[in-house]
C-alpha cells in the first residue's frame, strides 16, 4: 500500500515482546495522531480498531495538526493506473493511493485545493478528488456551462462540444471537440472555497480561450457564469481564494487584480489594482495572499525565444483610475490571438500592438531609474530563467497602487502549478529552501498536453537565480501532470 508506513508508535519488537500496542489508552493516541502528516494518519488509522476509532475521534474533533508539508502528487509507471503516488518534499517518503474509477492516469488535473484535487475525466467530466480518503464528488455536466453545446449521433451518444464565446448564442465561430479533448480547451484551472466535504463549497473555474469564469456550488445540478453588467470578467489568467476575507481573488492578462464575492444571492465584483502589464511578454500570471498579508503577483514565460533585454525599472505605478476598472468593455483587453501574436516576439511591431490593445490604459513608471541603485548582478536577478521559461515575482501594495518587484520571500517557498498558489515557511519543513518558488508545469495548451512527455519540476532561488531540477522517481510520469499538493481532513 505505501512504500514507507509509518506507525505511531515504535514496534513492540523493540521492547517487551508481550507489549499490545493496541490497547494503548485512546487519549494517548489521540495525542499522538493529532501530530502526524495526514497520509500517515490514514494509515495509522487502518492498522486495528482502537486504532480507528482514535483516528475517527481525531478527525471528528477537528484535530488534525494544520501544518502539513508540500506534497508533490503524480501517476508511476511502476504501479497501475488506479494509484497515485504522493511524495513528502519534506522527508522524500513516497505513498501509494488506490483510488475509485475514472483512472488516475485518465485524468486530467486542473485544480489542487483545501487537499483535494479537481480532475476532468475521458468524458470531460469534472470531479472532486480527495487522494487521502478516495472520496469523490461529482460537479455539474460541462452541458450546463455558458457557451458549450454538446452534440449526439442519431444514436443519442455524445460524440463532442462544440464551445464557442459565452456572451453570443451564435455558434458560427464555434470549435468542435470530442469528449475526450474538450478538457484540454474548455477548462484551465479550478478553485475550492473551502474543503467540499464540509458542504458548503464554491468551486470557481476559469475556462480556456475566452478565460472567463464559471461557478457552482458543491450539490448544484449547473454550473452560472459570472457574468457582470459593469465589469468585464474575461481573460483571468489565475484565481485564488483568501479564507479570512472569505473572497477569491483573480488576476486579469492586463494585471488587473479584481476581489469576486460568491457568498451572497448575487456576485460582487470589485476592481482593487489597475492596468499593469509592464511585462507583455510573460504569458502567464499567478496571484497568492502572502503569510505576512500583502499580494504576490508571479509573472512566468514558458519558452524563450531570443536574447533577454533587461527592463528598466523595478518598480511600478499603475493606472488607479477606478472608472476604467468598472466601465471598460471587454473589447478594451487582448484577445487571445492577439496575445498568441505578441509570442512572435517582433519587439518594434509588438510594442506598437500592445499600445493598442491597452486603450491608453498603459502603466505608468515612477520617473525614477531604479536600475542605477542596483548593481549588475542584481540587476540580472530582476528576471530569473527556468528551463523551460523564466519568471518575475511583484509584491502588490493596494494603497499605492504600486507593483514591486521584490528577491526574496521571508524565508518561505511559493508553489506555483496547476495548485492553488500557496507558501510555507522553510524552517517548519526540512528540505523546503527558502525564499525559493517551487514551479511545476501547467502549459494548459493541447498541443503542450502530450501524455507522459518530460515537464519541469523544480525550485528557483530568488537570491541566487539558480535553478534545481529536483530528483524525482525515475517512475514519475508526466501524465496527469504532476501537482503541488496539501492534504487536508475534516
Amino acid at each position: 500500500m505505501t512504500e514507507n508506513i509509518v506507525t505511531a508508535v515504535p514496534p513492540a519488537s523493540s521492547g517487551d515482546p508481550t507489549c499490545d500496542w493496541s490497547q494503548l489508552q485512546q487519549d494517548v493516541l489521540i495525542k499522538i495522531f493529532s501530530q502526524l502528516q495526514l497520509p500517515e494518519l490514514v494509515y495509522s488509522g487502518a492498522a486495528c480498531k482502537p486504532w480507528r476509532l482514535s483516528y475517527l475521534a481525531v478527525r471528528r474533533l477537528q484535530l488534525c495538526s494544520p501544518n502539513q508539508s508540500p506534497y508533490l502528487i503524480y501517476s508511476s509507471s511502476d504501479r497501475d493506473s488506479n494509484t497515485a503516488t504522493l511524495h513528502n518534499l519534506s522527508t522524500n517518503k513516497m505513498y501509494h493511493v488506490s483510488l475509485p474509477d475514472p483512472p488516475y492516469r485518465n485524468r486530467c488535473i486542473i485544480g489542487s485545493s483545501h487537499g483535494w484535487l479537481v480532475t476532468a475525466d475521458e468524458q470531460s467530466n469534472l470531479h472532486l478528488l480527495n487522494p487521502l480518503t478516495g472520496a469523490q464528488i461529482a460537479l455539474p455536466s460541462p452541458r450546463t456551462m455558458k457557451g458549450v453545446t454538446p452534440s449526439f449521433t442519431r444514436d443519442g451518444v455524445l460524440s463532442g462540444y462544440y464551445i464557442h464565446s459565452p456572451d453570443t448564442e451564435s455558434d458560427d465561430r464555434a470549435d468542435f471537440f470530442e469528449p475526450k479533448k474538450t478538457r484540454y480547451s474548455l477548462y484551465a484551472k479550478a478553485i475550492l472555497s473551502s474543503d467540499p466535504s464540509g458542504g458548503d463549497c464554491i468551486v470557481l473555474l476559469l475556462h480556456q480561450g475566452w478565460m472567463h469564469l464559471s461557478f457552482a456550488r458543491v450539490g448544484d445540478t449547473k454550473w452560472t457564469w459570472l457574468d457582470m453588467e459593469h465589469h468585464a470578467c474575461f481573460y483571468y489568467y489565475d484565481i485564488f481564494y483568501d479564507d479570512n476575507a472569505s473572497l477569491f481573488y483573480g488576476v486579469r492578462v492586463s494585471g488587473e487584480i479584481h476581489s469576486i464575492d460568491l457568498s451572497g444571492p448575487s456576485p460582487e465584483v470589485k476592481g482593487i489594482l489597475g492596468v499593469f502589464l509592464p511585462d507583455a511578454n510573460y504569458e502567464t500570471r499567478y496571484i497568492v495572499r502572502s503569510p505576512w498579508g500583502d499580494l504576490l503577483q508571479v509573472f512566468r514565460q514558458y519558452y524563450i525565444p531570443g536574447p533577454y533585454v533587461p527592463d528598466s525599472d523595478d518598480k511600478y505605478q499603475v493606472n488607479d483610475n477606478q472608472s476604467n476598472i468598472q466601465d471598460q468593455d471587454c473589447d478594451d483587453q487582448p484577445r487571445e490571438d492577439d496575445l498568441l501574436d505578441e509570442q512572435e516576439y517582433k519587439e518594434d511591431d509588438d510594442q506598437n500592438q500592445e499600445d493598442d490593445l491597452l486603450d491608453e490604459h498603459d502603466y505608468e513608471d515612477d520617473g525614477h531609474d531604479h536600475d542605477d541603485d542596483l548593481s549588475d548582478d542584481e540587476q540580472e536577478q530582476e528576471e530569473y530563467y527556468l528551463k523551460n521559461g523564466k519568471l518575475i515575482v511583484y509584491n502588490v501594495d493596494l494603497a499605492k497602487q504600486e507593483v514591486t518587484k521584490i528577491k526574496g520571500l521571508h524565508d518561505h517557498a511559493l508553489f506555483i502549478g496547476f495548485n492553488n498558489m500557496f507558501m510555507v515557511h522553510s524552517h517548519d519543513f526540512p528540505n523546503i529552501r527558502p525564499n525559493c518558488v517551487y514551479i511545476s508545469d501547467d502549459v494548459s495548451d493541447d498541443t503542450c498536453y502530450i501524455p507522459f512527455s518530460p515537464g519541469e519540476l523544480g525550485y528557483l532561488s530568488l537570491e541566487d537565480a539558480s535553478l534545481t531540477i529536483m530528483p524525482f522517481s525515475d517512475s514519475l510520469l508526466h501524465w496527469p501532470s504532476p501537482v503541488w499538493f496539501r492534504p487536508h481532513l475534516t
